[in-house]
Parts: C-alpha cells; structure tokens; sequence
C-alpha cells in the first residue's frame, strides 16, 4: 500500500515519478492527485506530525527542567534554530508557529 501514491501519480503524471511525495490532507491512504504535490525530504518532514515522545503537545517545543522554561526550536535548512526560551507555552508557541510560518511556507503543519 505504500506505494500506491506513486503509483496514483504515475497514472495521471507519467514518468518520471517525483522522489517524495507528500500528501497535504496528512491522510496517508488519501492519494486522489488532488492531494498529492512534488517536495523534498526537508518540505516532507516539516509535514510530519508531532512526535508521540512530545510532552508539551505543541510541536518544536519542550520543557527545560534546568532552565524553568519553554524552549522553541525549529528544524530548516538542515539546521537546527534555537527560538529562544520562553517563561509560557504560549509564547513559545507563538514563536515557534511565526518561525514555521516564514521557513516552511506552504508546508507547515503546527500540530
């Protein structure tokens, strides 16, 4: 089943078939062409869902114990940015949203 967005866009496309594909909706098993748009690795994963591990539930941010506060960080131009240390979740969340917003474009996915 993997492959069967490749497969969908090798239909309508022809080849050849982009290297990564990435479905917009998030919906892996949605592959009408509608839904389906040409990135690279870096475009895909800043579509990628929150990670299970996270604690604070807002992507790219996490709690320092030693620090007492939020950090924000980011993931863009195969660096990682640190956003700053923040003393809310919000603000850090707001930090973190407007930095995916300008570095991630039509990409950016929050939660």
């Amino acid at each position: 089943m993997a492959a069967a967005h490749r497969l969908a866009w090798l239909v309508v496309h022809g080849d050849p078939v982009p290297p990564v594909l990435d479905h917009i909706d998030h919906d892996k098993l949605n592959n009408r062409i509608s839904n389906l748009r040409p990135a690279t690795r870096a475009e895909n994963s800043a579509n990628s869902a929150i990670r299970v591990h996270n604690t604070t539930g807002i992507k790219g941010v996490h709690f320092s114990k030693k620090n007492r506060s939020f950090i924000a960080t980011i993931r863009a131009n195969n660096q990682q940015h640190y956003l700053g240390s923040f003393a809310t979740l919000e603000a850090a969340a707001a930090a973190r949203r407007e930095a995916a917003e300008r570095l991630h474009g039509a990409f950016v996915r929050h939660e």
